[in-house]
């Protein structure tokens, strides 16, 4: 085919000429994290710890998570100004407006020497001797020295005016320093004598790692020896501005940060000719923060901390000082499109809206760049560039076809014969395929160029298969493989299409979009696919099938595939830039949580060889060394874990603390607010419980005593930090009653009590069946008594009435009326009498009607029925208010027959004429009386049968019997029984 050229005017935009260096990715922490001055004055960090940050209005700590306020007592208010902080390795030293403070950041406890020298500013400088027992404080009106070991903190020496403004530690009683810009002194034992004097001279600091001293000149940066004989100019040269007020700032790590024209630049030793430059860029948030700081730290890792004077606190992480981000912006493009690097030249072109970004990529940085476009464009999105022969590019332009680019004169050729063959001014790139040939990719379809006849082949495929191509690739066997707008497409040798494969055909059911815009050969006829909607995905050629991969923060678009070598993947993706291995399956992910700038990529803007890595995405470009890759994706932490200040590896809780509150961290200080960490208790929690973002509390408000193993992780989506799980041996300990022993002992009593309650419940059921069995029995021997007394009396009683009844008839009939009658009254009485005594043993058997009461007017109905023959007989009752008591019925009859015994004695025998019955109810005790004004008897007197059967029923019921009788002077009869017993209990 024959190749047209169209020759257009072109132009290069000397104006986006800039030699401005790349920014690293810093990241600014402040107000969000809860540090409420943005005027950082110093930074320390004890190994391990916290970092402590000296503000304006006070010191604050930083666990990567939220600033604290740290407290500086002492017995008067001292200023919050902080100048400056140091530390040993275990204190922290804080120098202030009014006074120097020791703070142990263990424990949060802190001594204070108050300032005796009262001077604006205060401590400016600490230094520390040799051994560290000493501690310098710089001030403008001198030096105090302060005894800094373990149980001493006090000021034990001074140093007046003039002091040097720096100054190095020769011994404990002399110093050397820098004052009034032009001169070197020695000061020994109060005694100053000059080593050095240069009137170049603006400011000096003791290099403590070349042993000699940084001085700065208005020409550039010296070292001047520790014997003050050689000062050599470094070959690292800067602009010094000599109306500055300060351009020396030590870093902790060891190396200097020098202010130079507007900018920082970081030493890291005095032959370093290549030190990174540091400025902040307008627009750019991931710059850094202020050109105005004050205050460096760098961690042992390479983490770098840097405070503004009034611009807050900013950080670069070691994977940030590894990126470059050239944004939008500073390029004078909206976006980058494609990169061409070739590595003899270091000549990198990007493609871009608006053409195409020529210049020099070296040591990590984009510069010379010139911006080229044919005239009369205001837009001109290059997505491809590939190389056509030694004189030329092939490049393609969305919406506006093929051209070609010169290498050398910069002019752009527009490919009017190919465009017109193709169809359509939509087209998505360039590929590059064996042979001398290229793959053009267009809205429709994709031909084969041949690069030296500028042949056009079109791809042969079924008309309703035609849909623009995004990439495409010649595998190793030779097949064509086509990545477009619906689908996989694969062709042989001939250009023929040999599989078609869709989210929805037979063929290709496992396909997870038709997006497709990426492909890579992995060998065995296996390809990695990335497709928009679908993430990443597995290709098998033989069984057509599609495998989803699994990548950290699941991004659902996959732009770009690039291989790293060792089974390793490179990936643009929607979420951030990832790194893959096929083999292990492990990726991680670098985005907006963890260090870069942005998330999402762009098509096609991606580049990766031996040297270089190269990504464009919606805010710029990033520019990494590919040797770097390892160590950029992956940052390797420890979990700390403190309670309180003190950190813990195993925690004992007394009896009395069964909560649990620990502060989460890691070792290396950096706002992770962005992950979140998960924790679990086995035997307490049933799965891992995660701490909501931005918090690093762990809290358990109560756990029962005993021994448990507490486990902590990081969790982070992005698989970036490698953080071992944490577990810690938890000791809860028990209150004495939550003991296994004191739980035996109780276990102990209670069987111990349990046994006892038992053995008396059945020693009780025994006494009750005994005395039911001894109940039954009394019932028994009174049902046999009483029967007797039926047979003896009642019997008795009815034999002399059937004796008298026959008598009687016999005088009947013998007609001897006056004994009939006699008799009949004598039968009649005796009949009465029987059927009494027939009631009161039918009544005294009855246990529901025996009731204390109711024995009472039984008996008085019985007195006055048996003294109603004696005429002159009084009888009388003084009966107190009666108990409502039930009665045992064997003991109700045996009380009622001793009354009963009682009267009839008094009846038979006293010839008395008052008989008195009273009864008393107090404390459970009852008291009956019966007594008569009869003649009596003498005490020690034969006893009769009566008084016999008294005594007997007395002690069958447990009632005590009295009887008091003297001559001629009554008897009284005393019956004392407890109601419990009366009632059978």
């Amino acid at each position: 085919m024959k190749k047209i050229f169209c020759l257009l005017l072109c132009i290069s935009l000397s104006a986006a000429n800039t030699s401005t260096a790349q920014q690293s990715l810093w990241t600014a922490v402040g107000a969000d994290q809860g540090l409420p001055d943005p005027n950082v004055t110093a930074l320390v960090r004890v190994p391990g710890g916290k970092l402590f940050v000296g503000t304006a209005i006070g010191l604050f700590s930083f666990d990567g998570y939220t600033f604290c306020k740290v407290g500086l007592s002492g017995n008067r208010k001292i200023n919050p100004y902080i100048n400056c902080l140091t530390t040993d390795g275990e204190s922290v030293f804080v120098g202030g407006r009014d006074a120097l403070v020791r703070l142990n950041p263990a424990t949060g406890q802190s001594e204070i020497i108050y300032n005796p020298m009262s001077c604006i500013g205060g401590i400016m400088d600490l230094y520390f001797n040799h051994d560290k027992s000493k501690l310098y404080a710089r001030t403008h009106c001198g030096v105090m020295i302060v005894n800094i070991e373990q149980d001493s903190f006090r000021l034990i020496g001074s140093i007046k005016n003039p002091a040097p403004r720096k100054f190095r530690i020769v011994s404990d009683d002399e110093i050397h320093g820098f004052v009034i810009r032009n001169k070197f002194i020695s000061i020994h034992k109060h005694i100053e004598t000059v080593l050095f004097t240069d009137t170049g001279m603006l400011d000096a600091y003791w290099w403590e790692k070349e042993q000699a001293w940084l001085v700065v000149k208005q020409d550039g940066l010296y070292l001047l020896d520790g014997q003050y004989k050689s000062l050599n100019k470094l070959k690292f040269q800067v602009e010094i501005k000599p109306n500055e007020n300060r351009w020396l700032y030590p870093d902790q790590n060891g190396g200097f940060w020098i202010q130079a024209s507007g900018k920082f630049a970081f030493l890291r030793s005095a032959r370093d000719q290549s030190p990174e430059f540091f400025e902040n860029e307008p627009g750019n948030p991931f710059s850094f923060t202020s050109n105005t700081s004050q205050a460096f730290f760098t961690e042992p890792d390479g983490t770098r901390w840097v405070g503004g004077d009034g611009t807050g606190l900013c950080y670069q992480l070691p994977v940030g000082g590894k990126i470059r981000f050239l944004t939008n912006e500073q390029s004078g493009v909206q976006h980058f499109w494609c990169f061409r690097y070739e590595k003899e030249t270091h000549k990198l072109l990007c493609g871009t809206t608006a053409g195409i970004a020529e210049g020099v990529l070296e040591n990590g940085e984009f510069r010379n760049r010139n911006i080229h476009r044919p005239a009369g464009f205001d837009r001109f999105s290059v997505n491809s560039v590939v190389e056509l022969n030694k004189e030329e590019y092939l490049i393609s332009v969305y919406r506006e076809g093929f051209w070609t680019f010169n290498k050398q004169s910069g002019k752009f050729s527009v490919l009017s014969g190919i465009n017109k063959q193709i169809g359509t001014q939509f087209v998505f790139g360039i590929g590059e395929a064996s042979g001398n040939r290229l793959i053009l990719c267009t809205q429709f379809s994709a031909y084969l160029l041949d690069k030296k006849t500028m042949n056009l082949t079109r791809f042969v495929q079924p008309a309703f298969h035609n849909y623009s191509i995004y990439s495409a690739i010649e595998d190793s066997r030779g097949r064509f493989l086509m990545a477009g707008g619906f689908g996989l497409q694969i062709f042989n040798q001939d250009l023929k299409q040999i599989r078609y494969f869709t989210a929805s055909n037979s063929l290709g059911s496992t396909l997870p979009s038709n997006v497709i815009f990426d492909l890579a050969e992995l060998g065995a006829d296996k390809y990695l696919i990335a497709t928009m909607g679908g993430g990443l995905c597995l290709f098998n050629f033989n069984d057509s099938t599609f495998r989803p991969l699994k990548l950290a923060t699941d991004p659902d678009n996959i732009f770009g595939i690039m291989p790293a070598g060792n089974n390793t993947f490179i990936l643009t993706t929607s979420n951030g830039l990832c790194r893959f291995n096929i083999k292990t399956g492990e990726s991680a992910m670098l985005n907006k949580t963890n260090v870069l700038p942005f998330n999402d990529f762009n098509q096609q803007a991606f580049f990766h060889d031996e040297n270089y890595t190269l990504a464009g995405g919606e805010k710029g470009m990033l520019i990494l060394r590919s040797e770097d890759l390892n160590n950029v994706f992956s940052v390797s932490s420890e979990i700390i874990i403190r309670k309180g200040e003190k950190k813990v590896n195993s925690l004992e809780l007394n009896s009395d603390e069964h909560s649990l509150h620990l502060q989460l961290s890691l070792d290396r200080v950096l706002p992770i607010e962005k992950r979140e960490f998960r924790y679990r208790i086995p035997g307490i929690d049933q799965a891992w419980q995660s701490l909501p973002l931005g918090q690093n509390t762990l809290v358990y408000n109560y756990l029962p005593p005993g021994d448990y193993i507490l486990e902590i992780e990081l969790n982070d989506e992005t698989g970036l930090y490698k953080t071992l799980k944490r577990s810690v041996l938890l000791t809860i300990k028990p209150h004495f009653f939550q003991t296994w022993w004191f739980r035996a002992l109780l276990l102990l009593l209670i069987a111990g009590a349990m046994f006892l309650l038992v053995r008396y419940f059945m020693l009780l059921r025994l006494r009750w069946k005994l005395n039911r069995l001894d109940a039954e029995r009394k019932i028994m021997l009174e049902r046999s008594r009483i029967s007797r007394e039926l047979h003896d009396n009642l019997g008795s009683q009815l034999t002399y009435l059937i004796s008298g009844l026959e008598t009687t008839g016999l005088l009947l009939k013998r007609n001897n009326l006056e004994k009939t009658s006699g008799n009949l009254d004598k039968l009649q009485s005796a009949a009465r009498e029987s059927m009494q005594q027939l009631r009161d043993s039918i009544w005294a058997l009855n246990p529901g009607t025996m009731t204390l009461q109711s024995l009472i007017i039984q008996y008085e109905k019985w007195v006055s029925r048996v003294a109603e023959p004696y005429e002159n007989l009084q009888c009388t009752f003084q009966i107190e208010k009666l108990p409502d008591i039930h009665i045992d019925p064997l003991n109700g009859l045996n009380l009622f027959r001793i009354m009963q015994e009682a009267v009839n004695n008094a009846l038979k025998h006293s010839g008395a004429n008052k008989l008195l019955t009273s009864l008393h109810a107090e404390a459970g005790i009852i008291r009956i009386e019966i007594s008569d004004n009869g003649k009596g008897f003498a005490e020690g007197g034969n006893e009769g049968t009566g008084m016999s059967s008294m005594k007997q029923r007395a002690e069958t019921i447990r009632a005590r019997l009295a009887i008091e009788s003297a001559e001629n002077n009554g008897t009284t009869v005393s019956v004392i029984i407890e109601k419990n017993t009366l009632s059978g209990l």
